[in-house]
């Protein structure tokens, strides 16, 4: 895994942090907020991986399989 860190901020991943601080009702210090954006960005790029590759509309959920 790279160690690269963003030099600004993405204005999407800022939003978005915002919204989602707002929505679950808690206010990230500053002096987390940047490391929260990074961690942001980081999913959102593995995101973006697996949504390259659609599925086929045949393709069925793998099976549940639980043990209790």
């Amino acid at each position: 895994m790279s160690a690269h860190k963003p030099s600004h901020p993405d204005p999407d991943v800022v939003a978005v942090t915002v919204a989602l601080a707002a929505a679950v009702g808690i206010d990230i210090p500053q002096t987390y907020r940047a490391g929260v954006e990074i961690q942001f960005a980081r999913i959102a790029a593995i995101a973006a991986r697996v949504m390259a590759h659609p599925l086929d509309e045949a393709a069925e959920p793998a099976a549940v399989f639980r043990h209790d």
